[in-house]
């Protein structure tokens, strides 16, 4: 998506500083839209496909650069690969200032369905992609562990940046949720843990 102020991302939501979605302090963006549809999706809200707040592929990377302390970003949805273009140019640009920046990013599509593709800019998206979470969420194997929502989803190391940790460290811990207190309401951050208590499963869940 464009505008006049350049490539734009269609978003869902968004967090400046979370430990909750992966290694270290991360700034994450939910995407708007996906052409899935699993039963039970922890983000119902976002899989629409319309539109919901443009921001600038500028604007977000300036905001990024800005924020202290975060080492990378987390993209999830809703579908990132429906937005591929605009979200390879925002890791471009961040990574033009901070070579080291990362990129964790969630998928309803599998590695090999997006390599089998043959689709440029979702491909051009994956070559940046430092840790890749990918599948449709399974409820009946949502295990509660780790940074999936269901254990079919697979976790791809890319590049070395988080080989030391290993896949483990997305697979095996126990779940953990941060609730951001904002103005009108809370954001709920993380992946929620089976038996969460339902009142706060509808604040904005993840």
């Amino acid at each position: 998506m464009t505008d006049s102020a350049g490539p734009c991302l269609n978003l869902a939501e968004r967090c400046r500083r979370t430990r909750a979605l992966g290694p270290g302090l991360r700034y994450v963006l939910w995407v708007q839209g996906c052409p899935f549809d699993c039963p039970g999706c922890l983000a119902d809200l976002w899989r629409a496909r319309r539109r919901n707040r443009l921001i600038a592929v500028e604007s977000l990377a300036r905001d990024i650069l800005d924020t202290p302390e975060v080492e990378g970003l987390t993209l999830s949805g809703g579908e990132p690969m429906l937005q591929a273009r605009a979200c390879r140019r925002l890791i471009e640009q961040v990574r033009a200032r901070r070579p080291d920046f990362t990129l964790v990013l969630y998928t309803g599509f599998t590695l090999e369905e997006l390599q089998r593709s043959g689709h440029g800019e979702r491909l051009a998206l994956l070559d940046q992609v430092d840790v890749l979470i990918d599948g449709r969420y399974q409820a009946e194997h949502n295990d509660n562990r780790g940074l999936r929502g269901s254990s079919n989803q697979r976790v791809h190391l890319l590049t070395d940046a988080y080989r030391q940790s290993g896949t483990a460290y997305f697979t095996d811990p126990a779940r953990r949720v941060e609730l951001h207190p904002r103005p009108e309401d809370l954001l709920m951050v993380g992946i929620p843990p089976l038996g969460l208590d339902p009142a706060l499963r509808e604040i904005l869940p993840r």
